[in-house]
């Protein structure tokens, strides 16, 4: 608010915008946009993660198990039994990839 001082109104110098502020926000609008733009256009073709037993490898306890019987191994050494580890966790038995016969 301009307060008058004998008739006379005092001027208040108009708002500029210095170069020293303006710059570095200008920076950072265009690296934003850039990496927005970046994420939109990537191209495709990067490797897809699958996730846990995918591919036929059961993730658990600090170990890879590829087959039924190394997890029976492993259980038998912690002392568990395959078929209550079966019960308890139906979702990594499926996990495990199926048996083949051997010659």
């Amino acid at each position: 608010m301009a307060t008058v001082v004998s008739g006379q109104q005092s001027k208040q110098p108009p708002f500029v915008l210095r170069p020293r502020f303006l710059v570095p926000f200008a920076i950072a609008v265009v690296v934003l946009l850039g990496a927005a733009v970046y994420g939109m256009v990537r191209p495709h073709n990067h490797v897809q993660l699958s996730g846990p037993g995918a591919t036929g490898k059961l993730h658990w306890s600090n170990g890879v198990f590829t087959s039924k019987a190394e997890l029976k191994a492993w259980l038998h050494v912690h002392g568990k039994s395959y078929s209550a580890f079966a019960k308890a966790h139906p979702a990594a038995v499926r996990m495990l990839p199926a048996e083949t016969a051997k010659p």
